[in-house]
Parts: structure tokens; C-alpha cells; sequence
């Protein structure tokens, strides 16, 4: 049995917020970090300028510089929480098929943490990927280390060369190449 939850559409878009303009703000945004990278995630005002002015000519729709800098946190929000759904434990998100796949007890006790998120109840968040780029991928990618470890059948102890660092000075290529040669018996 499925919840009785509003469309996705209904959520995000009320008044003179539209899935056109918030496409524009992403696009908007995206160029501007290109040419003019910002620390974190706070937005630039000269950015909150651009985005008045662009949304105004291409669509007509005129807003205030804080109703943008609003339309931001919400975007960051939006972001935020999609991305908490799915580390919850239990969910799937399904890219491909655009849905979070979760048990209905499970999006009740979700729902309970983060009402906002039946949001996401009928389908997944379309922007995510955008929004990471701007809200939420700074620090880069976190990969586990892995542990390599060397399985042999043969019972030879392993010698290891008798190696030393020395200066690289006989080239005028990287200078923070690391050279390791092995220790010269003759001198």
C-alpha cells in the first residue's frame, strides 16, 4: 500500500518558482563557479546579482536578491537531504529508474527526522548531481584504503634490495621526483 503524499512538482514549485528557473539558477551557477571558483558553499553575492539578472532576461520573472539568496538554502536543502535518504539504512536509490526504494515503515520513520523528504517519495531528486557540484563536492572523492596483501606458495625468503634515497642531481626534469637507486657496493 503507498502513502498519500503529493507530487514531487507540488513540493518544490510554488508561486513563481518553477522547474524552468531552477534549471536556470543550476546553469547559472555552475558557469559562474567555472570562471570564478568560491571557497565552500556559501554563495557570492556578485553570483545572487547574475542570477537576478539572468533569470530576468531569459524568462521574464523578476526577484529580489534575497528571494534568490532563499531559492539557494532551499536548493542546498533539497541537496542535503536527498543526500541523507539515501545513507539511510534500508534505502536504494536507483538512478537509472529515478526512485528511492524504501518500505513504507521505513519512509514514515524518514519522514519523522526529515519531513521534507517525502519529496522524494514518488521519485528521486533530479538535480542531485548538479547541486553536488556546487553544494556539496568540494573536499573531492573519499576512497576506503584498501590492504593489499601477497599470497605465495613458495617458501623463499624475499630479499630486499639494499636501497637509499638520493638527490636527483643530474636532471632538470621534476624537481619533487623521488629517485631510489641501489646502494653502490664499489664505493
Amino acid at each position: 500500500m503507498s502513502l498519500e503524499l503529493p507530487t514531487q512538482s507540488v513540493l518544490l514549485y510554488k508561486g513563481k518558482w518553477t522547474i524552468r528557473i531552477d534549471d536556470l539558477l543550476i546553469s547559472t551557477t555552475l558557469r559562474f563557479k567555472c570562471d570564478h571558483p568560491w571557497p565552500g558553499t556559501d554563495i557570492p553575492n556578485t553570483l545572487v546579482n547574475a542570477a537576478c539578472a539572468a533569470v530576468e532576461k531569459e524568462l521574464g520573472v523578476k526577484f529580489t536578491q534575497l528571494e534568490i539568496s532563499y531559492r539557494y538554502l532551499f536548493l542546498e536543502q533539497r541537496y542535503l537531504i536527498f543526500e541523507q535518504v539515501v545513507a539511510w539504512a534500508g534505502t536504494t536509490w536507483v538512478p537509472s529508474v529515478k526512485i528511492v526504494v524504501a518500505t513504507d515503515c521505513l519512509w514514515k520513520d524518514i519522514f519523522k527526522v526529515h519531513p521534507f523528504a517525502t519529496t522524494y517519495y514518488h521519485r528521486d531528486e533530479l538535480e542531485f548531481f548538479r547541486l553536488g557540484v556546487i553544494f556539496g563536492w568540494d573536499a573531492g572523492k573519499v576512497e576506503a584504503t584498501h590492504d593489499i596483501i601477497v599470497i605465495s606458495d613458495s617458501v623463499d625468503d624475499v630479499q630486499q634490495p639494499n636501497m637509499v634515497n638520493e638527490p636527483l642531481t643530474d636532471c632538470d626534469g621534476e624537481v619533487n621526483l623521488s629517485v631510489r637507486r641501489e646502494k653502490s657496493t664499489s664505493s
